[in-house]
C-alpha cells in the first residue's frame, strides 16, 4: 500500500463515524419491521395498539397460568383440539421443530391452548403432553370451548378458529403481547417465514428509534388478516 492509498484509507476510517451519525440522526436508514395487527386507538396523541387480554387458566398439571407469567417474553401461540380429527399432529410437529430451532432463546415461550381438555382425565392429558416431547419453554394450557373461542376470536384474532378443530395458525406476539404475525402451521414455507420473523422481532430491540417508541412508524406489509 503506497502513501496515497494509506491516506485514503485513513480518511475513510475517520469519516465513517460521522457518516453513520448523519444517517441515523436524519432517519435516512430503513429497517425491515414487522406489522402490528389489530385495532388501534389514539389517546393523548399516543397510539394504543391491540394487545392480548390477560387470562388465568390451568396448565396440564392443574397449576394456574396467566399471560403475566410470560412478561418480557416473545411468544408463539396455537390452539389445538387434541381429541378432534384435525391436523393436530402436523401442527404439534412443527411446534416441536420450532422449539428446537430456538432452543437457546430464553426470551421465547411457546403456548399451546388445549380445547376441551376437561374431557381428558389427568393421566391421559399428561400422556398426551409427554408424547409431544416439549422443552422447558413449551407450555400446555387447558381451556374449555367457550373460553377458547373468546380468546381466539377476540384477543388473538384467529379468523379460522372453531372449537371443533382449533386453528391452523401460529400467532407471534412481541414482549408487549401485541400480535406481530399469523403463520399457517400446515405450510412449511409459512413456518420458515415465522422463523425469520422471530429473528426480525428480536432485532427490533437494537434499532435506533426517533422520538417516543410508541410513535414509531410501522411498515405494514400485510393487511389485517390471516394469509
Amino acid at each position: 500500500m503506497n502513501i496515497k492509498q494509506k491516506w485514503v484509507f485513513l480518511f475513510l476510517i475517520l469519516l465513517f463515524p460521522s457518516l453513520t451519525y448523519l444517517v441515523l440522526s436524519t432517519g435516512k436508514i430503513h429497517f425491515t419491521t414487522l406489522p402490528i395487527y389489530g385495532p388501534r386507538t389514539v389517546v393523548d396523541s399516543d397510539t394504543v395498539f391491540h394487545a392480548i387480554t390477560n387470562f388465568n387458566l390451568p396448565n396440564h398439571k392443574g397449576e394456574s397460568v396467566s399471560l403475566t407469567d410470560f412478561e418480557g417474553k416473545y411468544k408463539i401461540v396455537n390452539f389445538i383440539c387434541a381429541e378432534c380429527e384435525t391436523s393436530v399432529d402436523r401442527l404439534n410437529g412443527e411446534f416441536a421443530q420450532l422449539q428446537l430451532q430456538f432452543k437457546n432463546r430464553t426470551d421465547l415461550s411457546f403456548l399451546t391452548f388445549i380445547i376441551n381438555s376437561d374431557n381428558f382425565d389427568k393421566a391421559s392429558l399428561a400422556s398426551f403432553v409427554k408424547s409431544q416431547e416439549p422443552g422447558s419453554f413449551w407450555f400446555f394450557i387447558q381451556t374449555d370451548a367457550s373460553v377458547a373461542k373468546e380468546l381466539a376470536l377476540k384477543s388473538f384474532l384467529l379468523k379460522d378458529f372453531s372449537p371443533q378443530k382449533g386453528s391452523d395458525y401460529f400467532v407471534l406476539l412481541d414482549q408487549k403481547n401485541r400480535i406481530r404475525g399469523f403463520y399457517n402451521g400446515i405450510e412449511y414455507v409459512k413456518v420458515k417465514e415465522l422463523i425469520d420473523a422471530v429473528k426480525v422481532l428480536k432485532a427490533e430491540e437494537f434499532r435506533p428509534m426517533k422520538g417516543d417508541k410508541n410513535k414509531r412508524e410501522i411498515v405494514r406489509k400485510k393487511t389485517n388478516k390471516n394469509d
